[in-house]
């Protein structure tokens, strides 16, 4: 949960992904894996897009905290304003059964 005035986790979770679905993940990842994502997407059906934006942001958040030792607001603002620097290969790997 979140602090006094703030936005929650679960809602800062929630408003990241709906702008990764509403774009369907353009500017919020490297055109690389923006290409592969969309191959995914293309190849097996858009509904697999909602899943693999659940499994990255888990590996989003785990990475981001550790690396910055930063809450999870700070990891928020850090994905809305440059895209992500994941490997193109950890995106595809969020489209994997």
């Amino acid at each position: 949960g979140g602090g006094a005035g703030g936005e929650g986790e679960d809602e800062g979770m929630a408003r990241l992904i709906e702008g990764w679905l509403q774009s369907g993940l353009s500017g919020y990842v490297s055109i690389e894996a923006l290409v592969l994502s969309w191959d995914q997407c293309f190849i097996g059906g858009w509904h697999l897009l909602p899943r693999a934006c659940g499994r990255l942001i888990l590996k989003l958040k785990d990475e981001l905290l550790r690396a910055t030792g930063a809450g999870w607001q700070q990891c928020v603002s850090i994905t809305t304003t440059s895209p992500l620097k994941f490997a193109p290969e950890t995106v595809l790997e969020c489209f994997a059964d």
